[in-house]
């Protein structure tokens, strides 16, 4: 009787655990048809796929104008013709790309950042990109600017988007602006929020191994 009872526990907490790394398994979208649908295949020479490889993927076949323009940069940047108002960095090495052009005439900037994590279930890939928008110095929100992620599956080689918010990337600004900065060093993003009345708040997103932890 007492073995029947340890197994029964045994099984119990097993089953438990299960339940819990279900629910906490921010990638369970993956597999559905509709998600499936609009996944990108990446493709890759070596073991494993790059930064590199990312970037590409994500920027063929742009369907909007940020991507668009990203594009042509990107195509640019390996011709190794940039146009002097941009500059594209490539840190393979840290997993990590940077792609920023400036506008004198009407004083805007654009910043976007793509780099990616190891997630530690050896199964996965998340890849982030950030999008920043300055008008004279203070950032402005737009369709594009905000943080967003994809998911690569290391067996599948699909890359899939994934909620933000999935990814608990769950910041209030209220009536402020939100701006991401993603790691080329470390693994944690930096949030900045910008509040109407002027101020500025730090907001720091740990990466777990899956996903973010909000630091309060």
């Amino acid at each position: 009787m007492k073995f029947f009872k340890s197994a029964v526990c045994i099984a119990a907490m097993l089953f438990t655990g299960l339940c819990a790394s279900a629910q906490n398994n921010p990638y369970a979208d993956e597999d559905d048809p509709e998600t499936a649908a609009y996944a990108l295949t990446v493709t890759f020479s070596g073991q494993k796929p790059g930064i590199n490889d990312f970037v590409r993927t994500l920027l063929t076949e742009p369907e909007d104008e940020h991507y668009g323009a990203l594009s042509e940069m990107w195509e640019r940047h390996q011709k190794n013709t940039p146009e002097k108002n941009e500059k594209v960095t490539v840190d393979a090495k840290n997993g990590f790309v940077s792609f920023e052009c400036n506008f004198p005439e009407d004083g805007s900037k654009t910043i976007t950042e793509m780099c990616y994590w190891n997630s530690s279930d050896s199964k996965h890939k998340v890849v982030g990109e950030s999008v920043q928008v300055f008008q004279n110095g203070k950032p402005v929100q737009t369709e594009f600017t905000g943080v967003f992620f994809h998911v690569y599956n290391n067996s599948t080689h699909k890359l899939c988007y994934i909620n933000w918010h999935d990814m608990g990337v769950d910041i209030d600004a209220g009536e402020g602006v939100v701006t991401y900065s993603l790691p080329r060093a470390g693994k944690d993003i930096t949030a900045v929020v910008y509040e109407k009345n002027g101020k500025t708040k730090n907001v720091l997103l740990k990466w777990n191994g899956l996903s973010f932890d909000v630091q309060k």
